[in-house]
């Protein structure tokens, strides 16, 4: 290790759930388009709600670190 730290590469699973129709996004998919908004708004309501509660705060910004070099 380098310094201590490690980075996934990749992972397997005997028993995976990825799906490939399921996970594309082009026309003719096993996907529900029509899904994927009320998915967004029911999963956004949190971060809604907080901000009403608090609109004096300042955004917060997340500090993305890239490590390596992508492919």
């Amino acid at each position: 290790l380098y310094k201590g730290a490690s980075v996934v590469v990749g992972l397997k699973a005997e028993n995976s759930l990825y799906v490939d129709s399921m996970a594309t996004y082009s026309e003719g998919d096993a996907f529900d388009h029509e899904a994927a908004a009320g998915f967004i708004k029911i999963w956004g309501l949190p971060v809604k709600l907080w901000r009403t509660v608090h609109p004096e705060t300042e955004a917060i910004k997340p500090e993305l670190k890239v490590v390596g070099e992508g492919k």
